[in-house]
């Protein structure tokens, strides 16, 4: 039996500066009054063709462009809230047995990486990128993270070693988690994903066993995206929650049934108590609100403050209780740093301490105009000296004399004189325990025990990577190259991984005939090439005049290794590809839309499918591929929806045989494309992401990966099964096949 690797992928969230349900593109989460084309006609009207830079929040815009232009319908709605849930636990009880299906040797096992790659990039990378952190009240080795993809994980040995608490979840991103503070093994958790909008939320999540098992907790909120949960210190029972739609809810039976007592118009990402007047709640989304009835009721605050922002972190101190900072970003667009803002009057009045440098920038004395403040915002105040505070965005910055001053503390090369600590930071708490400040940013974790001189990273352990793709070799059975969401591209060869490359990594691929030859890429489709096993990559597309999508297709021919296939705005071919850089056009697309996918028959190079992100021009057939200039068939007015097909596997016997992923649906051709039949079966109405098919197989078996699930089918079967033995239940966005 051939070996399935598969790889799992998740993404995003952020925040708004106009009024919730309007097209602003900083708002990433999904909901039923957004639109997704508005939202992207938004974000392209502000960028008004700025080139892609670091720090401007281009980069995360796309990444979740890319994940949602794949789930939203043909008007660009979203999916209803909960649905991926519903549809995979009615999937579950619609086919009780059997639950796997195992021809041969069907069970999973974890790749990872699970230790820290080896790093071979030159910049920081990670093991991928935490939300939230947690520190159990009483038992000072137990910290808690919540991740966006990879759900929750526990250690017991104040981070030397992790362990994952997913029992009972399905497809969970994980925001903020508090503990009971008196029953401690009671913990509850903010789902979905409040940065990126990787992942959906279903409400508050409960366990009473340490996190062994989890219950939904959400009568009420419903499955809502939430950004931050609070515990009355003194009445464990009341309950504070923000979430997506701007909404505030209040709990007062330990979250058993929630009541919406607010709603701020633009989404809430935090909210503190007064250190010791728990009546008083300080919120912050765009603009700054202030309740003195434990959150029954709210009022805006105006005084010394810029409004409305692009967000605003929060930070207390039980050292000076009536004193709350607030770290804002963003009201002027792009490239804006507001200011350190702090209040001596329990958030009535604020005045400001400074706006200078840009603490929200790439550059280490804070001179560049750069900032991405509605991914990566947080504030930490010491909890003993109410003038010590950190900020994190794209790096750590810290003051000693209450803002009026801030040094960098961290840098995401090392550079500066600071500590090297991974880019974009998401949360950073005190340790009620040692003191120690940790960190949570888009590698892993962190903490600095001297006052920010030096940070440790403790993310080893974390199984938590975002993968794009992969690549796997057909020579060596345990070598794979896969890319990753902000931590490079890493091959892996049974014993370890080592990541190269940098920044996110896209498609990957090990030529089949001599493993030396490895090809990754990033952005825009600029594709690099390996001449020594993955060591060294150099970039080969650098000649073509044009880009690519977010995430470029490219592959190479089946039938002789040389040559290269990549999609940009066009298709391109490199009849060459080991040694040179020389492309040949092979299309005349005249608008910039990408390319999104390209399958070559096995059985005939000259025979090639091709699909495009442009509406009317959406799928594509050329019988010439191997010539000069190629004829193209525009096979679009035959597909069976509106829509560009995501991915595209053709027989290998029968090249005329294909098939086509499109929305939740599985489609097959039996004339090269001209019609089209729909095999979904009983699969569940969910996002169909990867189609492979096991070319050793007698009955053409089949896989495909969903965003929960792998599941099977082939001629001798009725239906489809899942095929998730031992595996969790985790978004698929890959699958290839190592043929032994």
């Amino acid at each position: 039996m051939k070996h399935l690797f598969p790889t799992i992928l998740l993404i995003f969230s952020s925040l708004a500066t106009l009024t919730y349900g309007q097209a602003e593109w900083r708002d990433l989460t999904p909901s039923s009054d957004r639109n997704f084309y508005d939202i992207q006609q938004a974000f392209e009207m502000e960028r008004d063709g700025l080139p892609y830079e670091k720090g401007r929040g281009i980069k995360q815009f796309r990444r979740w462009e890319y994940y949602w232009e794949n789930r939203v319908d043909y008007n660009g709605n979203f999916p209803a809230p909960g649905k991926v849930y519903n549809e995979f636990n009615d999937y579950l009880l619609s086919h009780p047995t059997p639950r796997n299906y195992q021809p041969g040797n069907g069970n999973w096992s974890l790749l990872g990486p699970i230790q820290k790659p080896i790093n071979g990039t030159g910049q920081p990378n990670g093991n991928g990128r935490v939300n939230s952190i947690s520190f159990h009240p009483t038992d000072s080795n137990v910290i808690i993270l919540g991740t966006p993809g990879g759900g929750i994980f526990k250690s017991n040995d104040n981070g030397n070693s992790w362990n994952e608490l997913n029992s009972g979840l399905i497809r969970l991103g994980v925001s903020d988690i508090d503990f009971h503070p008196s029953a401690p093994d009671t913990v509850y958790i903010a789902t979905g994903d409040r940065d990126a909008g990787d992942s959906p939320g279903y409400g508050v999540w409960r366990s009473n066993d340490g996190g062994s098992s989890w219950n939904a907790h959400n009568t009420g909120m419903g499955n809502r995206t939430v950004y931050e949960i609070m515990l009355h210190p003194n009445n464990p029972r009341i309950m504070l929650a923000s979430t997506s739609g701007g909404g505030f809810w209040r709990s007062t039976d330990g979250g058993e049934s929630w009541l919406n007592t607010h709603s701020f118009g633009s989404n809430c990402k935090d909210i503190v108590f007064h250190p010791t007047n728990p009546d008083i709640v300080y919120a912050a989304g765009s603009r700054f609100f202030r309740s003195t009835d434990n959150g029954l009721t709210f009022t805006e605050v105006n005084s010394g403050l810029p409004t409305p922002v692009c967000r605003i972190a929060l930070g207390v101190s039980q050292n000076q209780p009536d004193w709350i900072y607030l770290f804002a970003g963003g009201a002027t667009g792009i490239g804006s740093f507001e200011g350190i803002y702090r209040s001596t009057d329990a958030g009535q009045n604020f005045s400001v301490q400074t706006t200078t440098p840009n603490i929200m920038g790439y550059n280490t004395s804070g001179n560049d105009d750069k900032d991405q403040c509605f991914y990566d915002m947080c504030l930490s105040v010491d909890p003993n000296d109410a003038n010590t505070l950190y900020a994190g965005s794209v790096n750590i910055w810290k003051s000693t004399d209450g803002g009026v001053t801030m040094n960098l503390a961290a840098h995401w090369t090392g550079s500066g004189g600071a500590d090297d600590v991974h880019a974009d930071h998401h949360d950073l708490q005190y340790s009620p325990h040692n003191g120690n400040l940790y960190n949570a940013n888009d590698g892993g974790i962190h903490f600095t025990a001297d006052s920010g001189v030096t940070w440790e990273e403790i993310s080893s352990g974390l199984y938590i990577a975002q993968v794009y793709k992969i690549g796997v070799a057909q020579i060596t059975e345990d070598l794979v190259i896969n890319g990753y969401q902000d931590n490079g591209t890493a091959i892996n060869n049974g014993s370890s991984f080592r990541t190269e490359i940098g920044g996110d990594g896209f498609e990957s691929i090990i030529d089949p005939v001599d493993e030396n030859f490895m090809y990754g890429a990033i952005y825009y489709g600029d594709i690099r090439r390996s001449t020594n096993g993955g060591f060294n990559f150099s970039s080969i597309t650098s000649s073509i005049p044009e880009s690519g999508a977010w995430v470029s297709p490219y592959f190479l021919d089946p039938n002789d290794v040389n040559i290269m296939y990549a999609g940009l705005d066009n298709v391109w071919r490199n009849d060459d590809v080991r040694n040179t850089n020389n492309w040949t056009k092979l299309t005349n697309f005249t608008s910039t839309k990408n390319m999104k996918d390209m399958k070559m028959a096995l059985s005939n190079s000259d025979l090639m499918y091709a699909s495009r992100s442009e509406s009317g021009n959406f799928f594509f057939r050329t019988s010439n591929a191997s010539a000069t200039s190629p004829s193209w068939t525009n096979l679009t007015s035959s597909l069976p929806e509106s829509s560009a097909p995501k991915d595209i596997e053709v027989s290998p016997i029968d090249p005329g045989k294909l098939y086509i992923a499109m929305g939740n649906s599985i489609y097959l051709s039996a004339d090269s494309g001209n019609s089209w039949t729909n095999i979904s079966g009983t699969l569940p109405d969910i996002s169909l992401n990867t189609i492979v098919l096991d070319y050793e197989s007698p009955n053409e078996a089949m896989y495909v990966g969903m965003d929960v699930g792998i599941y099977y089918k082939d001629n001798a079967m009725a239906d489809w099964v899942l095929y998730n033995d031992s595996l969790p239940n985790v978004e698929i966005t890959e699958l290839e096949i190592h043929y032994s």
